[in-house]
């Protein structure tokens, strides 16, 4: 199953969730906005003050390419550039079952129909970054994609606000695939600076059977510009990639854009 819109993209593994991307709050916090009913455990970066704007203008596909981190940003060891797909991606067209139905997050659904930019309207400048870390165990698999689009629109962060609500009502729900297979499903928080003109940061944990799989998930809505930023791994996850991707992206905006 995957869902894509102006903006905001859904997506799952072959256990039923990988991750789960979007953005939202207009307030000028200095702490990301986050949903779950549990205290967050990762503490913010240094760049929390001042979190760095991000450039708020339409991107050339040069400036989306050159703002894009480098492995180099992820300080734990093995990363990699490039992508864990081929280790087992999830049929986008099977269908799932979701309980409570409320939580459903396939494109039949209106669950994500909050699209930052005009329906439609497709992207004047997009980038994306992937990098891997492989293990020495067949599941011990993490991957990390950093993805930026640039619109002719201003993203209109507010419609996000009702999204972050329907996530606060679904902190516990369960998948099931066409193959019959379950997935519980939690969403958690995850502590990040707010950046730019709005962040939404959360962790989204899947279990099945003995494999559990954790993401954390973070966008960034900088005026014309969104920046989705997602770590997925197979029992556990390094929990400060996203936020050093985060800082890396943004500070490599703002040099893009001078």
């Amino acid at each position: 199953m995957k869902l894509r819109r102006s903006g905001l993209s859904i997506s799952a593994t072959t256990m039923g969730v990988a991750a789960l991307l979007l953005a939202g709050c207009s307030s000028p916090a200095k702490e990301a906005v986050t949903v779950g009913d549990q205290e967050a455990v990762a503490s913010p970066t240094a760049t929390a003050e001042p979190a760095a704007s991000g450039s708020r203008g339409v991107l050339t596909q040069d400036q989306a390419d050159a703002a894009l981190p480098a492995v180099e940003a992820i300080t734990a060891e093995g990363w990699e550039v490039g992508s864990i797909d081929d280790a087992g991606a999830a049929d986008d067209d099977a269908a799932s079952t979701y309980n409570p139905a409320e939580c459903d997050l396939s494109a039949s659904t209106d669950f994500g129909d909050v699209a930052l930019v005009p329906e439609g309207e497709e992207a004047v400048a997009a980038s994306k970054a992937e990098f891997k870390k492989s293990g020495d165990e067949m599941f011990d698999l993490h991957g990390a994609t950093v993805e930026l689009k640039s619109y002719e629109s201003e993203v209109d962060s507010d419609k996000l606000e009702a999204f972050a609500e329907k996530l606060k009502d679904c902190a516990n729900f369960t998948i099931t695939d066409d193959q019959g297979i379950t997935s519980a499903v939690q969403i958690l928080p995850v502590s990040l600076p707010n950046y730019a003109d709005s962040t939404l940061a959360f962790k989204l944990q899947a279990s099945v059977s003995f494999l559990i799989v954790i993401a954390d998930i973070a966008v960034v809505a900088s005026g014309h510009n969104v920046v989705t930023i997602a770590q997925v791994g197979l029992g556990g996850i390094d929990p400060q990639v996203v936020s050093e991707l985060a800082s890396a992206t943004m500070a490599n905006l703002e040099t893009a854009t001078q």
